[in-house]
């Protein structure tokens, strides 16, 4: 079984090169609505997992 690599805002905001706020943000509109989501391991501890990410950015540059 391949490990699962899970990554924290900061790490996701860093692959997509944005801060971590507008991140946040752009979480809330419709045009993320197919982004991966996180596994909540609290109310404030979510995590991403790293090829899901990965994945959705391929997509995205496949279909620009």
């Amino acid at each position: 079984m391949k490990d699962q690599l899970l990554l924290d805002a900061a790490q996701v905001a860093e692959m997509l090169s944005l801060n971590k706020k507008t991140f946040y943000h752009l979480l809330k509109t419709e045009a993320m609505e197919t982004f991966p989501k996180p596994i909540q391991f609290s109310e404030r501890l979510n995590r991403w997992k790293k090829d899901e990410v990965e994945a959705w950015v391929a997509g995205r540059a496949a279909s620009a």
